[in-house]
């Protein structure tokens, strides 16, 4: 197979392998299997030979332990250990303690060592089985065979080799097989793979040669249609080499007509420039009216925001002024109040004093009645009448004491009383000076805003002229710009009328750069040489023809 791919890539590198690997994998698995169920059933099977021999010997061995009888019990277990399946055995009394022992040549009797329990002999992965001694349901000994996993290893070891080989073999021959299958197999595939190389280079006049019923003979039948449609294609391409010129054709004549309607949106263009000269002079001249106007329009502003801060001051001074006089007044109010209730809590004071007067008295009285009847009774023994005066004595100067401060709260009283007056009078005082005061500042208010209202007018007069002016420039500039909005109308039927061409133009272009492209890709694909012209003689043995059409339509459709 010389098809030019590499071994490592070919199909049947690819088939083989796989199959390699995954029939490797099965045997393997198979393999280990097998071996597995050799080794359990050799296993098994050293354990049933054991067995039997350790059974067969069981009786003989109770027989002599009960007869006492050492040598016999040496010589079985000399025939036991001659068994390849056992290593050695011990013999024990009841006591567990050592009768006799045996081993088989392939055992070093040198290294027996009674106290490793489990490994007595010195065995390589040793095995044991315990059997007991029993006669008349009464346990006289025991013995215990030895054994060693090395024994099953060194019995299957050439049935594992013999295993392994087997297989190496089969998948070997597999492979070969497999091998010469595929090649044998995918000779006609490099057969249509040469012609597809061919195709590939443009040979369009490639044919397979194979004939068979399989799969691949289907293919090479395929193969060879396909190349007659390659050919038909050819013939299609050179249809589409003639539309393309035809296309040019129409695109030249477009662009002759967006020419002519081009100079005619020139035209149109110089009369809106001169149009728009005019409209320009009005603008300008608008523009200097509307500067007077915002000079003025800022004067008269001025005016209005000095009337306003003069009003506002005049309002601030009058609501200041108005806050102090009521603060006053408040001020007043409450100093009279205050005076007030200092004359009622002298009155309360007074009515206690007076109170306590009217107790003096009546005390006094009944002091006086007492002290009269005291003297009466007494006779020359008036110690009674002696207290009474003294008690009176006191009421007296309790009374005196009490009408001294009567006097001090009604002099207090009269003296708050006046000064309640006074203060009263002083607010009537401050009352007149605040509407004094308020006239004047509403006076001067009135006066100032007369001043700057007249002021007002007059700007807004002048305002009034300069819109005037405004107007009448508007009016111009309105007959200008509806003179624009004509010229802009003839230049928007134009500008219809060359976006309908370009829109053709454009749709062709697209049209051409199609097929240019769809023509190009066809070419370039296949070999022209062995075509023979087409009639329409839009195409050459090697396409120069066709590539200058090309070119020549997409210039055209840039420009």
């Amino acid at each position: 197979m010389n098809s030019g791919v590499k071994f490592k890539h070919s199909l049947v590198f690819k088939i083989v392998g796989t199959t390699f690997i995954v029939y490797s994998l099965v045997t393997i698995i198979i393999t280990f299997y097998q071996m597995y169920n050799e080794f359990a059933l050799t296993q098994k099977r050293i354990k049933n030979d054991i067995n039997i021999a350790s059974t067969t010997i069981k009786s003989t061995l109770i027989e002599a332990m009960w007869n006492v009888d050492n040598e016999l019990i040496q010589v079985t277990l000399r025939g036991l250990v001659k068994n390849p399946s056992i290593l050695g055995s011990i013999v024990y009394d009841s006591e567990a303690l050592l009768i006799e022992k045996s081993a088989s040549e392939e055992v070093n009797v040198e290294k027996f060592d009674l106290k490793i329990i489990n490994n007595p002999f010195n065995l390589t992965e040793p095995t044991s089985f315990n059997y007991e001694l029993i006669k008349d349901d009464e346990k006289i000994g025991s013995f215990v065979v030895y054994s060693s996993e090395n024994l099953i290893w060194d019995s299957i070891k050439s049935r594992y080799w013999i295993i392994i080989l087997n297989k190496v073999i089969e998948i070997s021959v597999l492979l070969l097989v497999l091998f010469l299958l595929c090649r044998q197999l995918l000779k006609p595939l490099n057969i249509i793979l040469t012609s597809v190389n061919e195709i590939s280079k443009g040979n369009l006049d490639t044919v397979v040669v194979y004939q068979s019923n399989d799969e691949f003979g289907q293919v090479a039948d395929s193969f060879n249609k396909m190349t007659q449609e390659l050919a038909n294609i050819i013939k299609t391409i050179a249809t589409v080499s003639h539309n393309i010129s035809n296309a040019t054709q129409d695109m030249a004549s477009g662009n002759r007509d967006i020419s002519t309607r081009t100079h005619q949106q020139s035209s149109s263009l110089d009369e809106t420039a001169s149009a728009m000269e005019k409209i320009n002079s009005i603008v300008q001249k608008n523009a200097e009216d509307v500067n007077s106007a915002d000079v003025i329009t800022k004067q008269a502003r001025e005016t209005v925001v000095g009337s306003k801060t003069q009003l506002l001051d005049t309002v601030n001074n009058s609501i200041d002024m108005n806050h102090d006089i009521l603060q006053n007044l408040q001020t007043t109010n409450t100093d009279v109040v205050g005076a007030m209730e200092k004359i009622m809590d002298s009155s309360k004071k007074i009515e206690g004093i007076t109170t306590l007067m009217n107790d003096i008295a009546f005390q006094t009285n009944l002091l006086a009645l007492n002290a009269s009847v005291e003297a009466a009774r007494a006779g020359e023994h008036g110690k009674g009448f002696a207290v009474v005066a003294s008690e009176v004595r006191k009421l007296a100067h309790r009374s005196a004491k009490a009408s001294t401060e009567i006097g001090v709260l009604i002099q207090t009283s009269l003296e708050n009383i006046s000064s309640g007056r006074k203060l009263v009078k002083d607010s009537e005082e401050w009352m007149n000076e605040m509407r004094t005061k308020i006239e004047t500042m509403l006076n001067n208010l009135k006066t100032e805003s007369d001043s700057n209202l007249n002021e007002i007018l007059l700007s807004v007069k002048e305002v009034t002229e300069v819109m005037e002016n405004i107007k009448v420039a508007s009016q111009e500039q309105a007959e200008g710009v509806e003179q624009i909005n004509r010229t802009i109308a003839d230049m928007g039927l134009t500008t219809q009328e060359n976006s309908t061409l370009i829109e053709q133009n454009e749709s062709a272009s697209q049209g051409i750069a199609l097929e240019a492209r769809q023509l190009q890709s066809l070419l370039n694909a296949f070999n022209l040489e062995q075509i023979q012209q087409n009639p329409v003689g839009m195409v050459s043995y090697k396409g120069e023809t066709v590539n200058s059409a090309i070119q020549q339509s997409e210039k055209l459709a840039i420009a």
